[in-house]
């Protein structure tokens, strides 16, 4: 059904789902059809459900990195860079919990200027204290002493990072 679904979504949820369950991938708009076949081949391929996960989740986030610089605002190409970035970080994190074979992490960071996608893998292989001595390397360096803490509180101070920009803006009502 379609309560897998995130929403909002711009696309109908019904129709992507209709589309998805009938395997017309071309018939989805073109930023996500290739994403979507890969995916299904990949899932079909390997079964491995949190790979896959990986692997939309990776897209997903390239594509919305990919929106915002035809938007070419840099106002917003920044809050979107830092908040993948401190996704790729968060994601190396929890992986470094686990033993992560290394064709999963081909599929867990999603490319952005602000963070090197090889150097979190091999982080991420190495434990929590690398990936927080990778986070020190980073400009998001300031968040350190909140992921040696806890991951919430790096999640809750990440994003007041990220957002703060906007603080200083009115909304228009």
């Amino acid at each position: 059904g379609t309560k897998a679904c995130v929403r909002p979504c711009i696309i109908d949820q019904k129709f992507m789902h209709d589309l998805l369950n009938s395997k017309s991938f071309d018939e989805l708009p073109a930023w996500i059809s290739g994403v979507a076949k890969d995916a299904y081949a990949l899932l079909t391929s390997s079964m491995d459900a949190r790979l896959f996960e990986m692997f939309v989740d990776r897209a997903s986030l390239e594509t919305t990195i990919d929106f915002v610089l035809k938007a070419e605002s840099e106002l917003c190409t920044g809050i979107v860079e830092s908040f993948v970035a401190i996704t790729n970080i968060k994601t190396a994190y929890r992986l470094a919990n686990n033993r992560v074979e290394d064709g999963s992490l081909e599929y867990a960071f999603a490319k952005c200027a602000f963070t090197d996608v090889d150097e979190l893998k091999l982080a991420a292989k190495g434990g929590r204290a690398a990936v927080v001595e990778y986070l020190d390397s980073t400009k998001f360096s300031f968040l350190k002493e909140s992921l040696e803490k806890s991951l919430g509180d790096f999640e809750v101070k990440s994003e007041r990072a990220i957002y703060s920009p906007l603080a200083n803006f009115i909304p228009v009502l």
